[in-house]
């Protein structure tokens, strides 16, 4: 099975923010903008095998009002989150790590950092979607640490993914925002 790494340039302080904010606004311009996912996530878990869960639009609403309902379904809280991030955030660029292997992150390396850090806000936490964090702060501590070693590898597409990577870092400070990772 593939997976793939959605990556977005955000202002982490604001969508830390939204957790709890209560915006009645921002929950139906989340939900107006990404009403076909939310029909094809909802029809997907409630394919799924392990349980049904809240509806997308109820995680996404007890985000917002910072009320977890149900914390078995980490999933939904995750799916939820992602789609709110998308719209507060901008997408990275992204070569290659769309349409991966799960032994591809690891060959890269350098991205555990912010693959593995956990979400900035409080939700249950899946194996899918992992989601992952740096402030704009740990971004250009990363860039910096990162210009100082060698990021070769035997592989030219683990070097050519780890120069995306730096990239992202770069753009990120340059635009003195964060990122939020979603591994899919």
């Amino acid at each position: 099975m593939s997976s793939s790494l959605n990556v977005y340039f955000e202002d982490v302080s604001e969508v830390r923010a939204c957790y709890g904010c209560k915006d009645e606004s921002l929950r139906k311009g989340v939900q107006r903008r990404f009403r076909s996912e939310i029909a094809h996530y909802d029809k997907w878990f409630a394919d799924d095998s392990s349980g049904r869960g809240p509806p997308l639009k109820d995680a996404l609403g007890e985000i917002l009002t910072g009320k977890i309902e149900s914390p078995a379904y980490g999933a939904q809280y995750g799916y939820a989150f992602l789609l709110l991030c998308k719209y507060v955030g901008t997408e990275t660029s992204n070569e290659w790590f769309k349409d991966f292997r799960s032994w591809w992150l690891p060959q890269v390396k350098i991205i555990l950092t912010l693959v593995e850090s956990g979400p900035p806000v409080p939700i249950p936490v899946a194996d899918f979607p992992a989601i992952g964090f740096l402030t704009a702060h740990q971004v250009k501590a990363e860039h910096s640490y990162l210009a100082g070693i060698d990021i070769s590898h035997e592989r030219r597409e683990v070097v050519l993914a780890r120069m995306e990577y730096i990239g992202w870092l770069k753009e990120a400070s340059r635009k003195h925002k964060g990122l939020v990772s979603f591994w899919l």
